[in-house]
Parts: structure tokens; sequence; C-alpha cells
């Protein structure tokens, strides 16, 4: 039976520990369901929480974007010195120049909606830890699961002196960024916090692992 949760509270969820943005709701068998996520008209930095099959491989855009995807919707994949991208062409209902591209669980990519809308991601919660290798220098990150909060506080990441993390704001169309400083330890201005769909771009002061926990209550 289908539970719908708005993720203000953990009732109903598959894990305890989940939250989500006003706009975004996760509906959830155990650990096995879907997440409604709303596009503005224009760039957005995502990542897609939920695990395709279970190999934490495999989410390909043929299988993350459902055919009404708006023509000319853009994905734009970080390979650590330049963009990536697919287009999506409506007339031939497919993915150029291929569907095999992947925002796999941990991964954040830009998309580029031509009209406000909604996509629907299904998949599973990957519970347990999970660890994400970053380089030095920029990347793109996300946490694994659907949750929301402080990067450090909630999602466990241990930042280092001089790591800068870049969030994307909708509604401007610029980043918002926060630096974190060892000799304060604190984040400049503020912790950054995530909603659930929402990815990072880090610029790390150094080479990490980021291990990510989350337990299935």
């Amino acid at each position: 039976m289908r539970t719908k949760a708005l993720l203000l509270a953990a009732a109903g969820i598959a894990a305890g520990l989940l939250s989500s943005q006003a706009q975004s709701n996760v509906y959830s068998v155990n650990i096995v369901g879907y997440v409604n996520q709303p596009f503005v008209s224009g760039y957005q930095l995502i990542a897609v929480q939920l695990d395709y099959d279970g190999s934490k491989t495999n989410n390909t855009l043929d299988h993350l974007f459902s055919t009404n995807v708006p023509n000319n919707t853009v994905v734009y994949k970080w390979n650590g010195s330049a963009y990536n991208n697919s287009t999506y062409s409506s007339a031939l209902q497919k993915w150029l120049p291929s569907g095999a591209a992947t925002i796999n669980p941990g991964e954040a990519a830009f998309v580029k909606y031509p009209t406000a809308g909604t996509n629907t991601f299904i998949g599973q919660v990957l519970p347990g830890t999970n660890s994400i290798a970053y380089p030095a220098g920029y990347s793109t990150e996300a946490f694994y699961a659907p949750i929301s909060g402080g990067l450090q506080t909630v999602m466990r990441y241990v930042p280092q002196n001089g790591d800068v993390v870049y969030t994307y704001n909708t509604g401007s169309q610029a980043y918002n960024n926060a630096t974190y400083s060892g000799a304060l330890s604190k984040w400049l201005p503020a912790e950054p916090s995530l909603g659930v769909g929402q990815g990072i771009f880090l610029k790390a002061a150094g080479a990490s692992t980021w291990s990510q926990v989350f337990t299935n209550q």
C-alpha cells in the first residue's frame, strides 16, 4: 500500500530521517518509491537519489525521464574538466547523442528545462554507508538518499579548510556559495543546506572521501 508523505516528518516513510522541500513529495513503500521533482524553466542542479535497479550504475536518462519530457531539455554532466551534454528530441522520443548517459546516486548534473514542469524519478533508496571519493578541485556531488538539511550537520560531509560549495539558485539562475574556514571551524556565510533532489558543485581543497550514512528505521 502506498503511503504519501510530505517529508515534514518521518512517519510513514522508509527512513525516519527523510525530510523535504515543500515542493518535493516522496512516495514510498518501504524503501522503494518515487520522487516528484519540480523543474523551473531554465537551469537546475539536480541529484537523483533513487536507484533504478540497485546497481548504483544504471540510472540512464532513458530510465530516469519519461517520454513527455519537454523537447530540447538538456542534461549537462561534468566530466572533471568540461560538460558532456545530452538533448531530448520529442520528435524522435530519444536523447541525443544517447540515452545511456547516467545520473547515478551520489552524482549531480545540470538540467535545462525549456518550460516549467515535473519529472517523476522511480527507484530504491540505498540504505547503509555509501562512500564517494572526490578529487581536489571541481566536481559535482550529491547525497545518496532523499533527505534535506545541512551538508555537514545532516549529510555528514567533513569539510576541509578552503572548501567551497556552490549551490544553484533556480530563482535567480545563479550560484550561491559557502566557504569553509578551518580557523573558525565554520562555513561562511553559512553552512550549505540542501533540499531533496539538489546537488552541489564542490571545489575541494584536497581529494577526500564523503562517507554517507542512511539508516532505514
